[in-house]
């Protein structure tokens, strides 16, 4: 193609200052001087001389006054930033039929990234609007984003290139990745309207401006988007325009979090930092800091191989309840959006449990060894109820809930379960030797939906004992036992417990039999836990038998029950931080809304803008999707009440790979697929200007002097 310079400036509001170069001409014509004529005959020889040489003194100086309004006239260029792009000659013959082109401009966050001066979105909306600027009268343009989801910004041809230009100058990068199949689906529903209904579009052509980042252009080597690709191309020329370079060095914070438990005020816990580095450069000595509520607590440096990752810890103790805002924060680099990473920590002044039995005593031991004071001042507060009470009791008023050996539940008893969970409580489920295998996979464990248990009830096993498998301690559940093998964890003796069948595969066997079969069982629920223990956690589960009455296990005697007890509520709590630290894209919730106080409620954006939630009444209230990274804060005045919420980025976009161009290339057989570099950035002409301008400014001193000293000779 060729090429034809252009040039454009980037503040075109100093132009006017050109008029100053009237300035060297009219102090010329100022003091141009003015003689009287006086006959004098001794002037006739001096007028004689002068005539021989007035034709030089007026050349000097009319090349002084071109060389200083040369030097203003470059000044104001300067000034105004001259850019100089070259420009596809032919774009703009008249003769041509009219042309559609849908600009496909790409908004994920890897877009962000900052060379040469601006950021690869910057560069990608400057080709798009000088794409429609130099379109011909009657060429139609839509807008689409890649983005997830897609966005059809302009969805019907439009000819008004100025209203085109205005759309693509409010389009904002997104704080999530891009969705490949979705966005050429609405490309291709563009492309086959207008050629249903406007024919005189017969040139067609899709503009994907795009840093062809792997993460969303591997897609295109699925057969679901090959497919796809290949159906556009039969519709359209398609021009691929790669924004990015091939090689980009990023590191990004990957993950912060404490290490999987409710944290108590006065209690320390640890903060685990995970920093990825997606580039091909091993990356030394970084600096990561961590804040809380704003207030610089820790620095550390960590080295990070280059594709590796690498973690660092910190270690906190926060004495007054509430929420905390944490966040680890790298030194900046290209992309700054990924530099950061927040975390919510609801610090509690104690953390509630309720201890659900179905048999006299079954939670007992439960109660005893998370509070054996029996103190309302403890870290943790124990109620225990009877199975009757499970409709009575707002679950939503605590922490953690325990079932003992509950014999049976109903379908209302499984729903207030299920809304307990889903909204981020923790449930541990103990059975026991009146437990019904029916009712449990009737209500928990065969629900149309997800189920609220991961697996079936099958029977009891009764017999010689068994004994707990901790396969090295790797499960967080009972990885605190490791190195503490004095506890007594794996030398329990266990004589009945259920056998479960079915397992989900978001299941995970914390604890198991040394015949394989499963002990402790953990799974997610919405943003909740549910954790099955597949044993009693009281010696009032028995088995009787000719021989007399047996327990079902000798756990609550053991040194290792209460530590077990305790991590079971710690790992069934994780869910309550897990509820207010989410990724872009997800929903947020909360129930602390009174519905009288609907008008006094704020919700804050990280921008500090405010929205109104999608669902607001007398239970709560819900916002369905979050758009930005940060940190979001619900208020309520009158009841003095706030919550926080952290939403981070989805890192898999912080790889800024770009995939191999030949592979989009490859679907086409003719010419009418280009993938190609885009332009590189429009060269600044300022430099030079103020170069020249310079160079003129001393070649107009040395004239001056120059020609003032031969004309004193």
């Amino acid at each position: 193609m060729i090429l034809l310079a252009v040039w454009s400036f980037a503040s075109p509001w100093m132009l006017p200052w050109l008029a100053a170069v009237a300035i060297p001409v009219a102090i010329h014509l100022w003091s141009r001087r003015r003689y009287q004529d006086e006959a004098w005959a001794a002037t006739q020889f001096l007028l004689a001389a002068i005539r021989k040489h007035q034709r030089r003194l007026t050349v000097e100086q009319m090349l002084l006054l071109a060389i200083r309004v040369l030097v203003l006239v470059l000044l104001a260029i300067a000034l105004a930033e001259p850019m100089l792009s070259g420009w596809p000659i032919g774009t703009t013959t008249t003769d041509e039929p009219p042309r559609f082109t849908v600009l496909v401009i790409d908004t994920s966050y890897s877009m962000g990234f900052q060379e040469k001066g601006r950021s690869r979105f910057e560069h990608a909306t400057q080709l798009a609007t000088d794409s429609v600027r130099r379109a011909k009268p009657g060429d139609a343009f839509a807008l689409v984003t890649l983005s997830e989801p897609p966005s059809v910004v302009v969805a019907q041809p439009s000819a008004n290139h100025a209203a085109i230009v205005d759309e693509i100058d409010k389009l904002e990068l997104s704080h999530a990745g891009a969705d490949l199949s979705p966005t050429l689906h609405e490309v291709a529903n563009l492309l086959n309207a207008v050629a249903e209904s406007q024919s005189r579009f017969l040139d067609r052509r899709v503009e994907f401006l795009t840093d062809l980042g792997r993460t969303t252009w591997q897609a295109a080597t699925t057969p679901e988007c090959r497919q796809q690709l290949n159906d556009l191309n039969n519709l359209a020329t398609l021009e691929f325009l790669h924004t990015g370079s091939v090689k980009a060095n990023n590191l990004a914070v990957t993950r912060i979090e404490t290490d999987g438990r409710a944290v108590v005020g006065g209690e320390a816990f640890a903060i685990h930092v995970e920093i990825e580095n997606a580039g091909a450069a091993n990356e030394n000595q970084k600096r990561i800091e961590l804040f809380v509520d704003e207030r610089k607590v820790g620095e550390k440096h960590v080295n990070v191989a280059a594709s590796a990752r690498a973690g660092v810890s910190f270690n906190q103790q926060i004495d007054v309840p509430g929420d905390r805002e944490m966040v680890a924060r790298l030194s900046s680099d290209g992309l700054s959006v990924d530099d950061s990473r927040w975390l919510i920590v609801p610090v509690r002044e104690t953390i509630r449990v309720l201890c659900i039995e179905g048999k006299l005593n079954a939670a007992a031991y439960v109660a005893l060894a998370l509070n054996p004071s029996d103190e309302t001042a403890m870290p943790r507060q124990v109620q225990v109820v009877s199975e009757y009470a499970l409709l009575e009791k707002d679950l939503h008023a605590y922490d953690c809930v325990f079932m003992c050996n509950v014999a049976r539940l109903g379908p209302t008893e499984a729903t207030v379960l299920r809304d307990y969970v889903a909204s981020g409580g923790g449930l541990v489920v103990a059975l026991g030797d009146i437990v019904n295998a029916n009712s449990y996979n009737d209500q928990l464990s065969a629900a149309d939906d997800r189920p609220l248990l991961p697996l079936m009830l099958k029977s009891v096993t009764t017999g010689e004992p068994r004994y707990f498998v901790a396969d090295g301690y790797e499960h967080p559940l009972v990885k605190p036992f490791r190195g503490h093998q004095r506890a007594g964890l794996l030398t329990v003796p266990v004589w009945s417990y259920w056998q479960f069948d079915k397992l989900a595969e978001e299941a995970e066997v914390a604890l198991r039999f040394g015949n394989n079969e499963p002990a402790i069982v953990a799974s997610t629920f919405g943003r909740g836990r549910v954790v099955v223990v597949s044993t009693a956690l009281s010696p009032e589960s028995v088995n009787t038998s000719d021989e007399g009455t047996t327990p079902w296990n000798a756990l609550p005697a053991w040194p290792s029950f209460p530590p077990l007890v305790h991590e079971l509520v710690h790992f069934a709590t994780k869910g309550m931080q897990d509820r207010r630290n989410i990724i872009v894209g997800e929903g947020l919730a909360s129930r602390f809304l009174a519905d009288e106080a609907e008008d006094d409620f704020s919700l804050q954006c990280p921008d500090g803008i405010e929205i109104r939630p999608d669902e607001i009444n007398q239970t709560g209230w819900s916002l369905a999707e979050t758009t930005q990274s940060g940190v979001y804060r619900a208020a309520q005045a009158t009841t003095n009440r706030s919550e926080r919420f952290a939403a981070n980025l989805d890192t898999k976009e912080s790889d800024l790979v770009a995939i191999d161009r030949e592979l989009l290339a490859e679907f086409a057989s003719d010419e009418s697929v280009v993938v190609r570099e885009a332009s590189e950035n429009p060269v600044s002409l300022f430099r030079s200007m103020l170069t020249c301008m310079i160079v003129l400014l001393v070649i107009e001193t040395v004239l001056a002097w120059s020609f003032g000293r031969a004309k004193a000779m």
